[in-house]
């Protein structure tokens, strides 16, 4: 039966005959449908397959496509009621769509198509296999049934062929409740999780869908995918958090743990604890006190109140030698307060010598003497690197000294050594054995074999009005700990106008300045070949 809509009308009683004409299909740049004008008004147009194909012979595709798109029908050309047409339309159907498929005349195959029935579109859709790609992009926006037939059908052979990209991104162009639908059929959970481990990034449809669905799958998807910011945010939910993250490689829990956002602080807290646990239980000092250092000041202060004070001093060591926590104080302070006596004690003596008369040579005795704990120092030679910064008062004007004043860092501090000496262990002569004047004595801390390190320098001068200051610090040489610092002395002292020596507070601490750093950057430049001081100067190591 034909629905009202489909009767001509004429013009009802008292109507406007020019409100009649203008709801008459004009020229459009599709096509001429000037000969479509006797037609009855548009909205009053039949929509059965049959009177569409007479509209296409009459006027073409393109025409028919835009005054169809102009009528603003129902998503969907109905077939007529089988007890009125049944006899002719079926054959006439069939046949027309065939022809139109002989024809790769896809757009007009497609108005056919819409005229089927759902199991016959379906069927005639899914039969045409790689041809579907060009049925699809000549389908019009309006037959609906179409282009749902189309994606059904590649979305099926997508999932049956395990195709999960394309798979996810048909998915998409589904309505909310049929990708639910969809994926709930999606069995078994393997196949939902490659879906979700193959979606792109942009397709959030998808993938939220799926993890409102299936949490697990989700949080197994985002880590086949690698996005460990998902997997955290997920992962920051379940109950059983401790048995995942158990269940995790170090590697992974490190991976989840560093992309984790701020929200997942379950995630984070519980990567760190059992990663820090692993690290104790394994002895691995340097990890552990890495680890450590993520928490806050009260877990780290009750997690040291549990080890011994044993495993107390092998983290300090840890800290002490790891590169990424800077100088460790959070955990070293924690533990000991006093600065600098980790591997060994520090004791030092200073002795200034005042100019005797106006213009006279002035100078300060300085020792230091290390004397390392065999128990955390393992070193068969440990030596002594300094650096130095003298200046003018009022000025500032720096009063390095030698080829020392061609390698100052910004600071105006550079390495110290003796005069036209190879070395930057200062102390040492060119052949790397300490020098005759009893300035070194390199030290020892091998089991029952410990030799004190002990160092003496005298700086002065005869300019007055100075500021003299020195960053000396005590390396591990060579062996397990080898350019690990073990102690640092700063110590120094000033020069009135009259020569008189005002010592310097000495402060003794873990680790060396930024400052230190780029003195030994500098050093190495020269070595490199930029005003090298001496022939064969040799670079010193970054110490730490």
């Amino acid at each position: 039966m034909h629905s009202t809509t489909e009767r001509a009308r004429g013009p009802e009683p008292g109507a406007d005959p020019g409100h009649q004409h203008r709801n008459r299909p004009v020229s459009s740049d599709l096509g001429d449908l000037s000969l479509l004008g006797l037609l009855a008004p548009v909205t009053a147009l039949p929509r059965t397959p049959k009177a569409v194909l007479a509209l296409q012979a009459a006027a073409g595709n393109a025409a028919v496509s835009d005054l169809l798109g102009h009528a603003r029908l129902i998503p969907s050309v109905q077939r007529e009621d089988a007890a009125t047409d049944a006899a002719t339309e079926a054959p006439d159907i069939n046949a027309q769509y065939q022809a139109a498929v002989r024809a790769s005349d896809w757009a007009r195959a497609a108005v056919v198509l819409n005229g089927f029935n759902d199991t016959d579109l379906a069927n005639r859709v899914k039969a045409l296999n790689a041809h579907r790609i060009e049925l699809r992009l000549a389908t019009p926006p309006w037959a609906t049934r179409v282009i749902r037939a189309i994606l059904d059908a590649e979305y099926t052979a997508a999932a049956t062929f395990e195709h999960w990209g394309e798979a996810a991104e048909l998915l998409n162009g589904y309505s909310d409740a049929d990708i639910n639908d969809r994926i709930r059929d999606l069995k078994p959970v393997r196949r939902r999780i490659e879906l979700f481990a193959a979606a792109a990034a942009w397709n959030n449809r998808v993938m939220g869908a799926i993890a409102q669905i299936d949490r697990d799958a989700a949080y197994q998807g985002s880590i086949k995918r690698d996005d460990w910011a998902r997997a955290a945010e997920i992962l920051n939910d379940f109950k059983d958090l401790a048995r995942r993250v158990k269940s995790m490689t170090s590697a992974d829990r490190k991976r989840i743990r560093e992309a984790a956002p701020a929200s997942a602080a379950r995630v984070i807290w519980t990567t760190l604890d059992f990663d820090y646990g692993a690290a104790i239980n394994g002895k691995q000092w340097i990890e552990a006190a890495e680890l450590l250092n993520a928490f806050n000041d009260e877990d780290i202060y009750k997690r040291l109140k549990d080890l011994t004070p044993a495993k107390q001093i092998q983290l300090m060591i840890g800290a002490r030698q790891s590169p990424l926590i800077g100088p460790g104080d959070r955990i070293i302070n924690k533990i000991n307060n006093e600065p600098g006596n980790i591997f060994g004690a520090v004791d030092f003596s200073q002795l200034p010598h005042h100019a005797k008369q106006l213009n006279g040579y002035y100078w300060c005795d300085f020792r230091i003497e290390f004397t390392p704990d065999p128990t955390v120092a393992v070193c068969p030679n440990i030596g002594f690197l300094q650096s130095h910064n003298v200046y003018k008062h009022g000025t500032n004007a720096s009063r390095l000294r030698g080829q020392a004043a061609d390698r100052p860092n910004a600071k105006g501090e550079a390495i110290d050594r003796f005069e036209g000496a190879k070395h930057g262990w200062i102390g040492l002569k060119n052949d790397g054995t300490p020098s005759e004047k009893g300035t070194l004595q390199p030290g020892i801390s091998l089991g029952k074999k410990v030799v004190p390190a002990k160092f003496f320098d005298p700086p002065g001068d005869y300019e007055t009005d100075m500021s003299f200051n020195f960053e000396t610090s005590i390396v591990a040489r060579e062996g397990p700990q080898a350019n690990l610092v073990y102690a640092v002395v700063h110590w120094g002292f000033e020069v009135d106008i009259d020569g008189h020596i005002s010592e310097h507070s000495v402060k003794i601490v873990d680790r060396p300045t930024d400052g230190f750093a780029t003195a030994i950057d500098a050093w190495n430049a020269q070595a490199a070949g930029k005003s090298p001081t001496v022939t064969g100067q040799e670079p010193l190591p970054v110490v730490h």
